[in-house]
C-alpha cells in the first residue's frame, strides 16, 4: 500500500485514494530530468506531464498537494517555510493564496505554481479549486489523477491487488483537537 495515500488521507480533509499493491519495481535508476523543478515554466510542465498522459487539469489537481508541504531545498535560507497558511491540512488555501498578488508572510511559493495559477490553459481549474466550494472537487480530481500517475509505467498492472479498504478513513476537521494532528509530509 502506498505510504503517500495513507499520509494524504490522514491529513485533515485529505481524500481516500484507491491503492494497489504488487507492483514489481524496476531496479534501474530513473533517468535524470523526469521530475519537475520549482522554477520550471508552465510550457515545460504541461509538456512533461502531457508526455506521461497527465492533462493540464490533472496537473493542477496534483500540484495541490503543496497545500500540506514545507519547502526545504529550493531556498535553504527559508528552509521549512510552508506553501500555504495551513500546512498539514489538506485544504484549498494553497490555491487561494497562490493567486494573491503579494505572497503572504512566511509562505513560500514556487514559481511554477504561480505560473500554473495564472496561465490561460490552467487558471480556470486553479480558480475553481480556490473557490468556496473547491474542496470536494479538488479531492476528487486529485484522487483520480494520483491513481493514474501512480500506475504509469507499471508493467504488471493486471497483477496488482486493490487494497483501498486497508487505507484509513478520511480525517475530518470536526474531530476534537486532541484526536487529530496535522500531517507531516511533503518536502520539495
Amino acid at each position: 500500500m502506498s505510504a503517500a495515500n495513507v499520509a494524504t488521507v490522514t491529513c485533515p480533509l485529505g481524500p481516500r485514494v484507491r491503492s494497489f499493491v504488487g507492483r514489481k519495481d524496476n531496479h534501474n535508476p530513473a533517468p535524470d530530468g523526469l521530475l519537475p523543478l520549482a522554477e520550471d515554466s508552465v510550457d515545460y510542465l504541461l509538456s512533461l506531464f502531457s508526455n506521461k498522459t497527465i492533462s493540464a487539469s490533472e496537473l493542477v489537481a496534483l500540484v495541490g498537494a503543496h497545500s500540506t508541504s514545507r519547502q526545504f531545498l529550493t531556498d535553504k535560507s527559508r528552509s521549512g517555510d510552508p506553501q500555504d497558511s495551513t500546512p498539514g491540512i489538506w485544504d484549498v488555501a494553497f490555491y487561494r493564496e497562490t493567486l494573491l498578488p503579494i505572497t503572504p508572510a512566511r509562505i513560500f511559493r514556487f514559481e511554477s505554481d504561480v505560473g500554473l495559477s495564472r496561465d490561460e490553459r490552467t487558471k480556470h481549474v486553479w480558480t475553481g479549486f480556490a473557490g468556496p466550494f473547491g474542496q470536494i472537487p479538488w479531492n476528487r480530481a486529485y484522487a483520480k489523477a494520483y491513481v493514474r500517475m501512480s500506475l504509469l509505467g507499471v508493467y504488471n498492472i493486471n497483477d496488482l491487488t486493490e487494497c483501498t479498504e486497508a487505507v484509513p478513513l478520511p480525517v475530518s476537521l470536526l474531530r476534537p483537537p486532541f484526536l487529530q494532528r496535522p500531517c507531516k509530509h511533503g518536502r520539495d
